[in-house]
């Protein structure tokens, strides 16, 4: 049997590397403070972000020293959604006079503990006066124009 011939290949000649410039390097370093900045906003973002969520789900303030609108909140519920929306236009509305507004996360322990303590459903506030008394709660989806009478009737606004 004859043998086969062979087929070789030519190598491709190598392409000489030049050698680094200054002006890559500079490049190189712009392209690194570019990325660098942008991911450190993007942390702060994040961090900020993060300290309003475990501010605003923090209950402990009520009964010391402000009035107090907590949500009973389901976050994956669209109701519970709009009723936090219109509650925010309403706060905006009071300005300064405006009460703390927490959120009772039912999704939480802490926040279906709050839940059962207060025996309400979700798409509720709760109004608590300064001393952390209950006076009064509003279920489902209020606009915000009526919100704004509530607070201020109830919570002596």
């Amino acid at each position: 049997m004859a043998r086969k011939k062979s087929k070789r290949t030519r190598k491709a000649p190598q392409q000489k590397q030049q050698p680094t410039t200054r002006r890559d390097v500079l490049r190189f370093a712009g392209y690194g403070a570019f990325g660098l900045t942008i991911l450190g906003i993007g942390g702060l973002a994040a961090a900020r972000s993060f300290s309003k969520y475990t501010a605003e789900h923090d209950l402990a303030v009520i009964g010391q020293g402000a009035p107090v609108i907590v949500q009973v909140h389901d976050p994956q519920c669209p109701s519970c959604a709009k009723l936090q929306k219109q509650t925010r236009k309403a706060l905006k509305v009071l300005g300064d006079d405006a009460p703390v507004y927490r959120v009772a996360n039912i999704r939480t322990p802490q926040g279906q503990d709050f839940q059962t303590q207060h025996t309400v459903p979700h798409v509720t506030l709760i109004l608590f006066d300064a001393q952390g008394r209950r006076v009064g709660d509003v279920r489902g989806i209020t606009p915000a124009d009526q919100l704004v009478d509530i607070f201020r009737s109830r919570m002596g606004l």
